[in-house]
Formats: structure tokens, sequence, C-alpha cells
């Protein structure tokens, strides 16, 4: 997290979303991968192959349906992070910054609605969510539609 924080701040990463938002993925990940770590020994959940091992030493280390949450969760990060500029755009055009919002303000607003109901579709359909009860009469999607219309 210090090595992040360094990019982020001292060398400038903050300035463009590329960087911006990578940095922020890392810190995110630095996070998930420590609390799954620690959930992974306390349920006794190993992974069987030693070269998924996340943790060093043993044979402990994160199993395969923990490693699909974690790059699940990150390209879910890496494609919704931008978010955070929506609110900021003119401290950060006045900061000489390269946001999303502010390098394409309209298709940003587009993309981002149109990737949270993706995102919400798609993590039902990968954990065998939701959809189900949907297939038998239930509705899931009608926050995930007023959080995306917030931002057309």
């Amino acid at each position: 997290m210090v090595v992040i924080t360094i990019f982020y701040d001292n060398l400038k990463f903050s300035g463009h979303w590329v960087a911006k938002n990578m940095c922020a993925l890392s810190g995110y990940l630095c996070f998930e991968v420590g609390a799954m770590a620690i959930m992974s020994m306390l349920s006794n959940r190993f992974c069987l192959s030693p070269q998924l091992n996340l943790l060093g030493g043993s044979s402990d280390g994160l199993d395969i349906i923990t490693l699909k949450a974690l790059v699940n969760n990150s390209l879910v990060i890496l494609s919704t992070i931008h978010v955070q500029d929506f609110p900021d755009v003119e401290d950060d055009t006045a900061q000489n910054r390269k946001t999303i919002p502010i390098l394409a303000p309209v298709i940003s607003r587009i993309l981002t609605s149109t990737l949270v109901i993706f995102w919400s579709i798609y993590m039902e359909f990968i954990w065998k969510g939701v959809l189900w009860s949907i297939a038998r009469g239930g509705s899931s999607y009608s926050m995930e539609i007023v959080i995306s219309s917030h931002y057309i």
C-alpha cells in the first residue's frame, strides 16, 4: 500500500485515468486478497495446486472460487472506478488531470450505466444467483436500473 501511495501521490499517477485507476485497483486488491486469505485460512479452504498459492510458504492458499471472485471483482472495479471522478470534473480540469469524465463526458455516463447493468447480470449468471429466481417470477434489477439512470 505504501508503494501504491507513493506512485499515486508523489509520482503523479493520479493525473492520468489509466494510472489512477490501476492504483485504485491495486489498493482494493491489497485489502481484498488479505481478507480472502484470512477467510480462506479460517475456513480451511486451501487450493489443491501449489501454483495457485498466493500466500507463500506452505500449501495454504486461495482456492479457485476465491481466485474467480478476485478476478471478477477486479474487472468490476477497473471498469467502474471512474464513477468517483464524475462529481469532481471542475477540480480535475483545474489540476490538468485526464479523467474519463473529462475526456469523454457523454460516453462515460452511458458506458457507466451499461456496465452497471452488464456486471449485475453477469455476476448473477456466474454465481448462479437471483436470475434463477427471476425465472420463477422474481425480479432483482430495479436497484441496478435506478443506479444506472442516475448517470445518464
